[in-house]
């Protein structure tokens, strides 16, 4: 489910380059195999319109659990949100950002 799921998001990711993507949660502290309950999304968004139109292809396409945090980048700042729960940045084809680690937290 995970890897689908991972697909999915990062497609559009890649469709809408002005919101930032993050997965963390179960998914990063689960044992490499182990099932995930949900895919964990921070989407740290400038524009509220594209905001909503992600949100809703995500939950129309979504055939997983998803639970979804949106925050403006001055939110995510000042609760220190991605530094506090290990997010990690996505981009296109759901792929870790460029120089990230491949491999869960604790690996």
């Amino acid at each position: 489910m995970t890897d689908v799921a991972l697909q999915v998001i990062g497609r559009l990711a890649e469709a809408f380059p002005s919101i930032e993507v993050y997965t963390f949660g179960s998914w990063h502290r689960a044992p490499v195999g182990a099932p995930a309950s949900d895919v964990d999304v921070l989407l740290v968004y400038r524009d509220l319109i594209e905001l909503r139109r992600f949100k809703s292809i995500l939950l129309k396409e979504a055939f997983f659990p998803v639970d979804l945090i949106a925050m403006t980048p001055a939110e995510c700042d000042f609760y220190d949100f991605i530094d506090a729960t290990g997010a990690i940045k996505r981009k296109e084809s759901g792929c870790l950002q460029e120089g990230a680690s491949s491999e869960r937290p604790g690996r």
